[in-house]
């Protein structure tokens, strides 16, 4: 048997972003598959789970975005998580921070 993943047919296709620089300093850029619709939330995690920074977003036909680092966090290995809360997908990506 293998997994079952659930399909989707709206106007929204998958996140699967992309994130440049990687690693990255005082800015990220996210720029999705495909274009989003709805409400995304965006949560930089540390190793550790805890959530450093989140901000939501209200998405029509967006591409891309920038996320701009509030503060100075230590250099290391983090997760930025993007869910749409619309249709429930998410995709979490490792990123560096210098």
């Amino acid at each position: 048997y293998s997994q079952v993943k659930t399909v989707s047919f709206d106007e929204n296709g998958m996140i699967n972003p992309s994130i440049f620089p990687n690693p990255a300093v005082k800015t990220m850029n996210v720029q999705f598959e495909s274009p989003q619709t709805g409400t995304l939330a965006v949560e930089l995690i540390n190793t550790t789970g805890q959530i450093m920074q989140q901000t939501t977003l209200r998405a029509i036909k967006m591409n891309n975005f920038q996320f701009d680092l509030k503060q100075k966090y230590p250099r290391g290995s983090y997760w930025l998580r993007v869910r749409n809360l619309g249709t429930g997908e998410q995709s979490v990506n490792r990123v560096a921070l210098q």
